[in-house]
């Protein structure tokens, strides 16, 4: 059987947002009222998007390129600021050339994440296009952002310098989530714990994505060993996602 499909490289400055993007992104005021955490059930619905490169990617200035990353980097932190987008990051030169980076959206409606996206002036000006699906996952995962916020009060705290804000993760895409999911808990130690789950809801809702407690896909992909129909990539985010409770690791049965 064939091993798991690998790419672990640190994302190359194309990608669709840096390090500092993503802790500029998650950088929010104190006690923002827009994240609905408390009431929340169980689990919850998202829009999973995938970035990918646009037909505009390369035929940009240097001048132009920087006016759409500012305006891109500036609207993902509103969108997260107005408790819409929950989690982010930019693959390290994945499998699938053309993905970019991910947003998860806190809606299950897909018109209004399309709507949502739409305002990104990335994809406005082709450097990106969207492909988007929704998912299910745990409820917890809309607590990022007041993670997010209490991690940076603590090292304000602390004054750490520089502040670890950002690092790798892997993630692994299933082709069958439940398979992936047993696979991923008998290896845990050598691959790392699942952070956050999600299952897409299309498709045959048996696809699902892993985010890891760890840091080079290779490594996962030795774990791994012969488990078929797995796709391991290095992804980057915060810091602050290993502070989800175990229960946003877990496989969301139907």
């Amino acid at each position: 059987m064939p091993k798991p499909i690998v790419n672990s490289k640190r994302p190359s400055q194309r990608s669709f947002v840096g390090a500092a993007a993503v802790v500029a992104l998650l950088t929010l005021a104190t006690g923002c009222a827009t994240f609905r955490a408390s009431d929340a059930p169980e689990q919850a619905d998202y829009i999973l998007t995938y970035l990918k490169t646009g037909p505009k990617s390369a035929g940009l200035t240097k001048e132009e390129s920087a006016e759409v990353f500012g305006g891109h980097m500036a609207n993902m932190k509103r969108l997260a600021e107005e408790g819409d987008l929950v989690i982010a990051g930019p693959f390290g030169s994945p499998r699938d050339k053309s993905w970019r980076g991910i947003f998860l959206l806190d809606t299950g409606d897909l018109d209004r994440a399309k709507e949502l996206v739409a305002t990104d002036p990335g994809i406005q000006a082709g450097v990106f296009v969207a492909e988007m699906h929704p998912v299910r996952g745990s409820a917890s995962l809309r607590n990022v952002p007041e993670y997010e916020t209490a991690m940076l009060a603590e090292q304000a705290i602390k004054k750490e310098e520089p502040p670890q804000n950002v690092r790798a993760y892997v993630m692994v895409t299933a082709e069958d989530g439940a398979k992936a999911a047993a696979a991923l808990k008998k290896s845990a130690k050598e691959s790392g714990r699942s952070i956050w789950a999600v299952r897409f809801l299309d498709g045959g809702g048996k696809k699902g994505v892993f985010v890891l407690d760890a840091e080079k896909a290779d490594s996962v992909s030795a774990a791994l060993g012969d488990a078929a129909g797995l796709g391991v990539d290095s992804w980057w985010s915060t810091t602050s996602i290993t502070r989800l409770p175990a229960e946003a690791g877990e496989w969301v049965g139907r």
